[in-house]
């Protein structure tokens, strides 16, 4: 009798020691984050954090600055919106997701929508109206006092007719995205103005933000190219293209254009059209190359990647945001200890020309496809090309200051990141000229 209740006490002594071990390290890291300031607990994520001591007396940020009037009750609302997505039920779903021990997205479905608010602003001594909303669908957009948001207003009134607000966190600290746009400059591909802005909100000063533009018609005006839709292409779970999304669209001029784009990616998903009949493939190319020499693979994302139907010859070309979530991959295993610090990467060969593939074309053709972004990337990796873009450098010096002020945590900007880009893809084809 006595042996088996000591089995029996070893038993639950064994099972004990098992649910401990399991449960031990998400409630260890739950508790001690719920002590920290509430803003601050969900900080994990693929930021990089510097090691370098940086002198910040020594910066200065040479921007423009924002000031916005909201209505009591709607911020308020903003963050009442924002404790709950900080509650003690919901962050310890999100680190129980992080441990493996439950399958859940904690990233979708839980920033609710919201609807735009009433505001007055001053935008560099301009007075004006517009309209204010809470924006993005992750965890990263909250997990500072520094929310974001959207404001529209009208044209010419301000930075952009819509214009998004980020802490730098959630743009890698906003350097590369901005660099990565002025890349796409170079290949005549449509960019969207971005940089950064000090912030005060209801006089309350949040200092400065990282700015984005949102595609307009304003966006497509001021690459100069003629009116036209922009919107983005998805993939249903037979592969079949359609559009996801319209951004100012225009229901009396810009329906005509919808309807022939709908027409027309309806052959193509039949294979009944050709790649070149839809996209403007020379800006495929173009678009294919400089993500090749960003290493900026995640920006080829349909997600990430935006469309313009262009109406003088009916095809569509890229453009596109978030170029920096390919800079950098975790060193080692992922774990609860934040920051996870991070490794640079480079050029890989294997992501050349891989939008080809995000957007189905045939294999004949994307195969086609890749030998013409290898070419294109190997013509384009030229001397003249690096004095175009150390143009772009002699504005980096301020915009590196402002990212670093944002968020010192931040590692400055590395410009020899593409030098060694050079280098690598050089090598790749002294490597692969047969091929």
């Amino acid at each position: 009798m006595q042996k088996k209740v000591n089995k029996k006490r070893l038993f639950y002594a064994i099972g004990f020691i098992l649910i401990l071990v399991f449960i031990a390290k998400p409630v260890k890291v739950f508790i001690l984050n719920a002590i920290e300031d509430p803003y601050n607990i969900q900080k994990i994520g693929n930021y990089l954090y510097s090691d370098k001591d940086i002198d910040l007396d020594s910066l200065h940020c040479h921007c423009d600055s924002l000031q916005i009037n909201i209505g009591e009750k709607p911020l308020l609302s903003i963050y009442e919106i924002i404790d709950s997505l900080h509650s003690p039920l919901n962050r310890l779903k999100r680190y129980l997701h992080f441990a493996n021990l439950v399958e859940i997205d904690p990233y979708s479905n839980e920033i609710p929508s919201t609807d735009y608010s009433d505001i007055t602003y001053s935008f560099n001594q301009f007075k004006a109206e517009g309209k204010l909303k809470m924006i993005g669908r992750y965890w990263d957009h909250y997990n500072t006092d520094k929310f974001s948001f959207r404001i529209k207003s009208k044209k010419n009134f301000f930075i952009n007719d819509k214009t998004n607000f980020y802490h730098s966190q959630v743009r890698y600290g906003g350097v590369y995205e901005w660099f990565g746009n002025e890349i796409l400059k170079l290949f005549d591909i449509i960019s969207l103005d971005c940089g950064f802005v000090d912030v005060t909100i209801n006089g309350e000063h949040k200092n400065l933000y990282f700015y984005q533009e949102q595609p307009t018609s304003n966006t497509i005006e001021k690459n100069h190219r003629k009116p036209g839709i922009t919107f983005r292409i998805s993939k249903d779970s037979s592969k079949n293209l359609y559009v996801s999304n319209l951004y100012d669209f225009d229901k009396e001029n810009d329906s005509n254009y919808l309807k022939l784009l709908n027409v027309k990616l309806e052959k193509y998903n039949q294979q009944q059209l050709l790649p070149k009949k839809l996209f403007n493939i020379q800006k495929m190319i173009d678009f294919g190359t400089a993500m090749s020499f960003l290493n900026a693979d995640h920006a080829r994302y349909p997600m990430n990647t935006y469309f313009y139907f262009n109406p003088t010859d009916s095809l569509v070309e890229p453009f596109s945001r978030e170029f920096q979530s390919n800079s950098y991959e975790p060193k080692g295993s992922i774990s609860f200890s934040h920051p996870y610090y991070l490794k640079k990467t480079y050029f890989k060969p294997e992501n050349i020309g891989r939008i080809s593939d995000t957007y189905c074309f045939p294999p004949k053709e994307a195969k086609q496809f890749k030998s013409k972004v290898k070419e294109n990337l190997r013509l384009k990796i030229s001397e003249r090309f690096f004095e175009e873009m150390e143009a772009i450098s002699d504005n980096m010096e301020n915009i590196m200051s402002c990212g670093l002020l944002s968020d010192p945590s931040y590692s400055s900007f590395d410009f020899d990141r593409f030098l060694m880009n050079k280098e690598l893809i050089i090598q790749y084809f002294k490597k692969n000229t047969s091929k």
